[in-house]
């Protein structure tokens, strides 16, 4: 009533598309009557709003239309939604608005999806992943690229879905689109195009403009952003002409400017999507690369083999669940009393004993079992996993093949986790020839509770490795630890850590004299050439599944990039005394020069989990000899609770043995310094 067509028209078009948004958010609610005022107030828009002129506008109007058939989902809806979809897409390309590009595109390829219009979902996801990839280049920060990222989540997985059920794509796409999808805040292409543009720098002085001209238009596009949210047109519609087009001209100019990188003799690859070449070199024969993933509408297991003869094959299976059931096992329900998973991980005791084991019997049915027969099929008994979106938070080599629950997916392979393929290769290490190089350390500040048995342990383990002294208490030095770890090719951690959701860099290690932190250990290359990493009793799996479920691998995948080639950690607390018998047994068996890490974990966990009382009391009074006397107290009473207990395997519970996760690989080249 205040603003019409003709009094102000840029207000009047932005007033009926907030009335459209209002009348979608009643419909979400449940009242499905005022989807038809949605789409009239929508409607109106598109018979006043100029395609030239107010392509974004326009764009947004067709958006809107578009939600409201696919809520409403009559007759003829969704063949509607999608013709509104496309010819959004086409409008707000012509925009530069990267968001919005991503954002409808990817809303085509569902709405084609539900139609099962699958190479038309595949081709629409293929532009959203296209937009999302220059936004997140654009983004040179790494809070913005967190932003940008957590809009996008799932966004790989319903891509990778739509080729798998594709008729003109190969599964080889499906790889492709998982393996660009994996850890880009924290993991390998942060670092890929960091290192890339500092080697510009020795390439002459083409080389030296190009990088000058990339990091320039990096800046200019951030300063469109800092532009946009100070004036409050972030996400909102509501910028100038003037604005959109700078925007538009921010964006061209950054994609002309990564191109003059990539024609640099040698940068070709600069910013570029990976190929089935690089997963193929992350995979061993017997040792396939396996992509777990879900979307909406369910999940596939891909496999990349390397044959006897060293050529690939790929090989898929169905998986029964879909990304839904993921969050139904992780996250709460208010209305049946479910806790989640996560929650149950941090009240620890038989809630999480109960929780795990339904976890666990879903798990078996619709992953594990279908994964051990994909193994079996290959005549693999070890494989590289690399669980997509939220699956990286399941205990995946805990749960049952068969249905009795009798084997577990470690009984019959060795499994380790990658972050991704990239990241494998780059960290990937060889058994050394001669004796392994070990290096402890173990805080027993009485002020920080829970560890009395970390000194024990680090010290049993360096008597078996002859000759290394560990770092106990006031000797575990920020200093000492990185001059210890330099020389180490096992680095054994029975540390308190902290995993940083916002900022991963800053996630530390507590020491005895302050923190060291992953972007210490980067800076100071600590763990270059260390080929295991043992994160014993510390916080070492913990991340942020609910915003970027991709960096689900948390700590691990921040020591991974510092150097390591393998890391150990948990997905949850762990019982002291359990945690200390299972790390030095596994220290003790990664040793032995030759021993694969991964293969040594599973053994380790099927040895907890089948451990007899007797020999448990055995084992944790050779550990108790070499504990802290001030501490001694408490470690008797753990000793005795094994010891007079009724189980006669005392750690048979899955929350026992089944969090415990080798990340990485730890399988490429010889180790140089």
């Amino acid at each position: 009533r205040v603003w019409t067509l003709d009094v102000n028209r840029s207000a009047w078009m932005n007033t009926q598309l907030r009335l459209a948004a209002a009348n979608l958010a009643r419909a979400d609610r449940g009242d499905h009557a005022w989807l038809a005022d949605s789409i009239e107030a929508s409607e109106r828009v598109l018979l006043a709003a100029s395609p030239t002129t107010e392509a974004f506008i326009v764009a947004m109007a067709r958006q809107h239309v578009a939600a409201a058939c696919e809520a409403r989902d009559a007759p003829g809806d969704l063949a509607r939604a999608i013709s509104e979809l496309e010819l959004a897409v086409a409008e707000v390309e012509r925009t530069g608005d990267l968001d919005r590009l991503a954002e409808y595109a990817a809303q085509l390829g569902r709405c084609c999806g539900r139609s099962d219009r699958w190479d038309q979902a595949a081709a629409a996801f293929q532009r959203a992943l296209g937009a999302e990839d220059d936004a997140v280049s654009a983004a040179i920060s790494i809070m913005t690229q967190r932003a940008r990222l957590s809009l996008a989540t799932g966004l790989a997985e319903e891509a990778a879905y739509a080729y798998a059920r594709s008729a003109t794509h190969r599964f080889s796409d499906v790889l492709i689109t998982l393996e660009r999808g994996r850890s880009r805040v924290l993991g390998d292409r942060a670092e890929r195009e960091s290192a890339d543009l500092d080697a510009l720098r020795s390439r002459g002085p083409d080389a030296e403009l190009a990088r000058s001209e990339f990091l320039a238009a990096r800046e200019v596009m951030r300063e469109a952003e800092v532009d946009e949210v100070r004036t409050g047109g972030f996400g909102t519609g509501g910028l100038s002409a003037e604005t959109r087009e700078a925007n538009r001209s921010a964006r061209d100019r950054l994609i002309r400017a990564r191109d003059a990188v990539r024609a640099v003799p040698g940068f070709s690859h600069f910013l570029s999507a990976p190929d089935i070449s690089l997963i193929a070199a992350a995979a061993r024969p017997g040792r396939p690369v396996v992509y777990l993933f879900a979307s909406r509408r369910g999940g596939f297991a891909v496999a990349l083999n390397i044959k006897g003869d060293g050529q690939p094959e790929i090989l898929v299976t169905q998986l029964l669940l879909s990304a839904d059931d993921i969050d139904k096992a992780l996250f709460p329900d208010s209305g049946s009393g479910w806790p989640g998973l996560l929650a149950a991980q941090q009240v620890g005791g038989e809630a999480l004993d109960e929780v795990l084991d339904q976890v666990l019997k879903a798990l078996g049915p619709t992953i594990a079992g279908p994964v051990a027969k994909l193994l079996a099929r290959l005549d693999a008994s070890a494989a590289t996993l690399v669980p997509c979106g939220r699956m990286g938070a399941l205990p995946l080599a805990a749960a049952p093949v068969d249905d009795a629950g009798l084997r577990r997916l470690l009984d019959v392979a060795a499994v380790q986790v990658a972050p991704s393929a990239r990241l494998a290769v780059a960290r990937g290490r060889a058994a050394r020839p001669h004796p392994v190089r070990y290096a402890g350390v173990a805080d027993t500040s009485p002020a920080k509770a829970g560890l009395p048995w970390a000194a024990a342990e680090v010290r049993h383990v360096a008597r078996l490795a002859r000759g290394s002294t560990p770092l106990v208490g006031p000797e575990g030095t920020r200093r000492k630890t990185l001059e210890a770890f330099k020389t180490a090719d096992v680095v054994h951690i029975a540390c308190h850590a902290i995993f940083d959701v916002i900022r991963p860099e800053r996630s530390r290690i507590i020491m005895f004299d302050g923190d060291l932190s992953v972007a210490d250990l980067l800076s100071s290359s600590a763990l270059d050439g260390v080929r295991l990493v043992l994160a014993s009793a510390c916080e070492t799996a913990a991340a942020d599944v609910t915003r970027l479920p991709d960096e689900v691998t948390g700590l691990p995948t921040a020591l991974l990039m510092a150097g390591a080639a393998g890391v150990v950690g948990t997905l949850w607390p762990v019982n002291d005394l359990a945690g200390a018998l299972f790390m030095s047994h596994l220290a003790e068996r990664c040793l032995q020069p030759g021993a694969d890490p991964g293969r040594e974990v599973a053994a380790s966990q099927a040895w907890l989990r089948d451990l007899p009382r007797h020999e448990a009391v055995t084992s944790g009074k050779a550990l108790y000899a070499d504990a802290d006397p001030a501490n001694r107290e408490a470690l008797l009473d753990d000793l005795a609770w094994v010891e007079l207990g009724a189980a006669d395997r005392p750690f048979r519970e899955p929350a026992y043995w089944a969090p415990y996760v080798m990340f990485g690989t730890g399988l490429n080249a010889t180790v140089s310094r």
